[in-house]
């Protein structure tokens, strides 16, 4: 019988230290944010673009505050994910379903329609899974 009370009161402490943390969800990253979007920013760091993307996935700020950060590892550290990502931003912001082939972007304003094009083209030149095939696509549909 102590056995079982020992036992009991074990498992009911470990279970009120537990519950005391603060649980995170997949998409959080163990580091702060704010350490990561340094890394993002003043390094270059893939990793770090990465979980710094898979923090904003689906929240209200994925097109705001995310775009400055693809923009940035595209543009500056030059990677292909990046360039991606901001033309899935753009497609986003202007309501533009990027899940089919004959993705048309007449609803974007011609700069926008621009960097998107230029974005798509270089993840494409830099042999960006199947970025190669959908530039070939949309630059033909969007003439």
């Amino acid at each position: 019988m102590r056995k079982f009370i020992l036992i009991l009161t074990i498992a009911i402490i470990s279970c009120k230290e537990s519950s005391n943390k603060k649980a995170r969800t997949i998409n959080q990253s163990s580091r702060p944010v704010a350490e990561i979007k340094d890394l993002v920013v003043n390094m270059g760091d893939s990793n770090a673009y990465y979980s710094l993307f898979y923090h904003y996935v689906d929240t209200n700020e994925q097109n705001t505050d995310m775009f400055y950060y693809s923009y940035m590892m595209a543009f500056k550290y030059n990677y292909p994910k990046a360039y991606i990502d901001v033309f899935d931003i753009l497609c986003n912001m202007y309501n533009i379903s990027t899940g089919e082939e004959n993705i048309k972007l007449n609803r974007m304003d011609e700069k926008s329609k621009q960097l998107a094009l230029e974005c798509l083209k270089r993840a494409s030149e830099l042999n960006y899974l199947d970025s190669k095939h959908l530039y070939q696509v949309i630059s033909s549909l969007n003439k």
